[in-house]
């Protein structure tokens, strides 16, 4: 498929809200944990499922039945069909849902080559675009936190897009969405899934890193430099690989389990830290610098920095709309770190291994370390970041 040649149709335009007077107004504090991902833009995933069915069966049975799970989802994850406002006065943003909020969701047909699109070869991004929506901008009312498209490829497949904020929910918090969407689509009376767990309380500042972090977004503001919200996702940490030219491995670790207090497992936000050692002990310690340790990865430098996103602990490919597990997912971006970013999940057919997705660029050589056969002996092998992801390719 050459460059730029993918195109879509748009066949349908929606707005979806959760079922009127199911869901109060409502608005929710930013914790210390959500506004770093304020400096970032969205997070936008694309699934690859198998559908053997002409695209009239698609719009005159699934749509419908997609559209009503997707609005009884919402009224369980309300706060994705909420904007993010600065009130008047004040210098703290907040995630507000009001009953005129909805998710935009754009249907598309095309005729592309849907398993061209979702194998697992070499393919050009810039064909991934046109099945992603629009990057919700800022209106009047805020900015919106979620937008979706889903395209149809007749007798072939779907793809569901997404592009959604990281500073309303990281990876963790966005798998039990779409899960719960899936769940609800195959039996709308289903109730297996545990509610979302909202209150912001449940999470302690005992180092004074909400006015830290909200002190470096509003300065960031008032310098014109770019903010709202990139790659992150559920579970960062950056890791410095040893040499006379320290270079930078960004990844993500996740907070939830490692405070020193509980945290429900079905609480709503990010629960996201970055720190370079000791992840389990002191896990805060020295969190006052993660926006700056973050700025190494976008600064100017001759250096090359790489991050990641996704994580292999998602179970992404878990993913089910009664059509059978997604066939592919894609982290598309990663696109806008050129060169300096890669994205991680389950492998979908290997027990316990890893897909990688990468935007081609030349970087510096890593340390790759992996568990031998017997579960113990560390292999250790220096190469290059594109040599690992195509020697242990999906």
């Amino acid at each position: 498929m050459a460059n730029g040649a993918l195109t879509v149709e748009i066949v349908g335009r929606y707005c979806v809200s959760p079922p009127p007077n199911t869901v109060p107004p409502t608005s929710l504090p930013l914790t210390f944990f959500d506004i770093p991902w304020l400096f970032f833009s969205p997070t936008q995933p694309l699934f690859f499922f198998d559908y053997p069915f002409p695209s009239s069966h698609f719009l005159s049975t699934a749509l419908p039945q997609l559209i009503h799970s997707l609005s009884l989802t919402l009224q369980r994850f309300s706060p994705l069909a909420a904007s993010l406002l600065c009130p008047p006065h004040s210098s703290t943003p907040l995630i507000v849902y009001k009953k005129s909020d909805f998710v935009s969701l754009l249907v598309a047909q095309s005729n592309a080559d849907f398993f061209h699109l979702s194998s697992n070869h070499q393919r050009s991004v810039n064909d991934f675009y046109p099945l992603l929506p629009p990057i919700p901008s800022k209106e009047e009312g805020g900015i919106p936190l979620l937008a979706a498209q889903v395209t149809v490829f007749s007798k072939a497949g779907i793809c569901i897009g997404f592009a959604y904020h990281n500073v309303v929910a990281d990876g963790r918090t966005f798998n039990g969405f779409i899960k719960t969407w899936a769940s609800l689509f195959k039996d709308p009376s289903s109730s297996s899934s545990p509610l979302p767990f909202y209150d912001r309380s449940v999470i302690k500042d005992c180092y004074g890193l909400h006015s830290i972090f909200l002190n470096h977004w509003s300065s960031s503001r008032t310098s014109s430099q770019r903010t709202v919200i990139g790659v992150s996702d559920s579970d960062s940490v950056s890791a410095m690989l040893t040499s006379k030219n320290p270079s930078y491995f960004g990844f993500n670790a996740g907070g939830l389990t490692r405070l020193d207090y509980p945290i429900p497992t079905t609480y709503f936000a990010n629960a996201v830290g970055s720190k370079v050692k000791e992840l389990d002990e002191a896990f805060l310690d020295g969190a006052e610098d993660w926006i700056s340790d973050w700025a190494v990865f976008h600064g100017p430098g001759s250096e090359p920095h790489v991050m990641v996103s996704g994580s292999p602990k998602l179970d992404s490919y878990e993913t089910d709309f009664g059509w059978g597990r997604a066939r592919k997912i894609e982290e598309i971006s990663i696109d806008s770190a050129k060169g300096n970013a890669v994205s991680f999940t389950e492998s979908r057919d290997v027990k316990g291994g890893i897909e990688h997705a990468y935007r081609d660029g030349q970087l510096e050589e890593v340390a790759l370390h992996r568990l031998g056969e017997d579960g113990q002996t560390i292999i250790t092998k220096n190469i290059r970041l594109s040599d690992i992801l195509s020697d242990y390719a999906h």
